[in-house]
C-alpha cells in the first residue's frame, strides 16, 4: 500500500501546522517484523478504495451473469432431453408436466 498524503499539502501552504485530512496507519504484513507506516490523505484514500470496490463489484456482476446464462442453457438442454424422451415413449402429457415443473422452479418463468 502506497502513501497518498500530499507532499505540498494546501493546508500546510496556507499556514496550518497539520492537515485535517492527514491519517497515519500502521500495517504489519504477514511474515514481516518491521511494521509499515502508511501516510494518507483521507479523501484520496477514500476515492481509491471506492474505485477498487467498484471494480470488484463489476467483476462479481459479470460472474453472476455468466452463472445465470449457464443455468439457462442447462435448463433448455434439460427441456430438450425431456422432450426427446417423451417423444420416444409417446407421453406428451408427461412432457408438459415436467417442463412446467422446470419452469416453476426457475426464477425467470418468462423465458422459452
Amino acid at each position: 500500500m502506497r502513501d497518498t498524503a500530499c507532499k505540498d499539502c494546501p493546508y500546510k501552504i496556507m499556514g496550518f501546522d497539520e492537515c485535517p485530512n492527514y491519517i497515519e496507519t500502521v500495517w504489519n504484513k504477514e511474515g514481516d517484523i518491521q511494521p509499515q507506516i502508511v501516510r494518507d490523505c483521507a479523501p484520496k484514500r477514500t476515492l481509491l478504495m471506492l474505485q477498487e470496490l467498484y471494480n470488484r463489484t463489476f467483476g462479481l456482476q459479470q460472474q453472476v451473469n455468466q452463472c445465470e446464462n449457464s443455468a439457462e442453457t442447462m435448463k433448455s438442454e434439460i427441456k430438450r432431453l425431456i422432450h426427446a424422451i417423451c417423444m420416444i415413449r409417446g407421453e406428451s402429457e408427461l412432457e408438459e408436466t415436467k417442463v412446467r415443473e422446470i419452469d416453476a422452479s426457475g426464477r425467470n418463468q418468462d423465458h422459452d
